[in-house]
């Protein structure tokens, strides 16, 4: 059985012309390969899972329609806008949008801590320690540990 990597996306853009969009975007990722792929589009919404075998280069496809999606959304909020996952991988990586720019965040077990990884892609980091102890909304705390990432990234 073939590793495979997937991409989940349900994002709102700004864009009038997103049908063009979709088709760059899909030029980008190349044929989807998994049975249960799809895109989907109502009103400014596109929502889409591409599977693609693991191979050379299909990082750097998915790295590229992230880049280009981060062009065209619509986010002035946080807000959980995809995922990557699959066999290929080590650990998922979900996708949030906060003020229009994309993050990268990846959930790492450290011993007695929660390590929350907020990656740009200007490819800076911020990292954030939570005590496995605490009980609290993982989802919300995400959350507002990537707002804090996207100022510390754009304050001036």
């Amino acid at each position: 059985m073939n590793k495979q990597c997937i991409l989940e996306l349900n994002l709102s853009t700004n864009q009038s012309r997103l049908i063009n969009d979709v088709e760059k975007i899909l030029k980008k990722l190349g044929v989807f390969e998994g049975e249960d792929d799809y895109i989907s589009i109502k009103a400014n919404v596109l929502a889409l899972k591409v599977t693609k075998k693991h191979e050379n280069g299909i990082h750097r496809k998915i790295d590229n329609t992230i880049d280009y999606l981060e062009r065209i959304i619509s986010y002035k909020d946080t807000k959980k806008i995809g995922l990557i996952y699959g066999e290929a991988l080590k650990e998922d990586i979900q996708l949030f949008a906060c003020n229009n720019k994309i993050y990268l965040v990846k959930l790492i077990n450290e011993n007695e801590k929660h390590c929350i990884a907020v990656k740009s892609l200007k490819n800076v980091t911020y990292k954030y320690y939570l005590d496995k102890t605490e009980d609290v909304n993982m989802e919300n705390i995400i959350e507002t540990n990537v707002a804090l990432s996207h100022y510390l990234e754009y304050k001036k």
